[in-house]
């Protein structure tokens, strides 16, 4: 219910799962309350699910819970080996380890420590093949839009402007003839006299900041070809 509704107040439903000692809701409303570290440490401490409370500060994604969390784990020995198991794909495993206090005895310890460092590889790798993945993606696209922006623009003989409502193509076989005139098309096929479209500008410094960008917004000039 918790999950699926959200027409309660989080202060009230807070209240019935303390008085309940429903630890699992608690901590699912503390989290949308914002109380990420009441939470965190009602995972450990009551609840005592480590693979949960590394799952929980993947979902929050905050550098402070990791600290807490490791910290936490590395004060109680019997929270180390579930923190080793599961923590190898999240957070640098060097500086799990460091931390182990001296002394503390673990056991599978080494096995541990081939995990953690497996898994964090693994992770590496597959974050680094997105990341190539993504890049090729980035460059593809851009490569297509510049294509499509660079495309021709067809105006047919009723293209007017829409302005002055003059005509903005004439001549023989609707290609335009000299002089020519400063036509603006904009993608969404509204053509425009430049001369009509700067002279709207209420002042001559508007004015002269809508040419230049004209010329990034829309395809300016007469010479550009005129798809038949």
């Amino acid at each position: 219910f918790l999950e699926q509704s959200s027409n309660y107040r989080l202060d009230v439903a807070l209240k019935l799962c303390e008085q309940r000692r429903l630890y699992p809701e608690m901590v699912f409303v503390l989290g949308r309350m914002g109380n990420a570290k009441q939470a965190l440490a009602l995972l450990l401490e009551q609840i005592r699910d480590v693979p949960q409370a590394i799952l929980f500060c993947q979902s929050q994604g905050e550098e402070e819970l990791w600290e807490s969390l490791i910290s936490h784990c590395l004060s109680r020995p019997d929270l180390v080996a579930p923190l080793l198991n599961d923590i190898g794909a999240h957070v640098d495993p060097v500086k799990v380890v460091k931390r182990i206090p001296l002394g503390m005895r673990i056991e599978g310890l080494r096995e541990k420590i081939k995990k953690i460092i497996s898994d964090y590889h693994l992770h590496m790798s597959l974050r680094e093949g997105c990341e190539k993945i993504l890049k090729s993606d980035v460059v593809g696209l851009a490569r297509r839009a510049n294509k499509q922006q660079r495309r021709a623009v067809r105006l047919d003989a009723s293209a007017r402007c829409g302005i002055t409502g003059a005509a903005v193509v004439r001549g023989k076989d609707n290609f335009l003839l000299p002089p020519y005139p400063d036509v603006v098309v904009f993608f969404g096929g509204r053509a425009f006299q430049e001369e009509a479209l700067v002279s709207l500008c209420q002042s001559e410094k508007a004015a002269a900041a809508l040419k230049p960008g004209l010329k990034k917004e829309a395809i300016t000039g007469s010479r550009a070809a005129l798809a038949a």
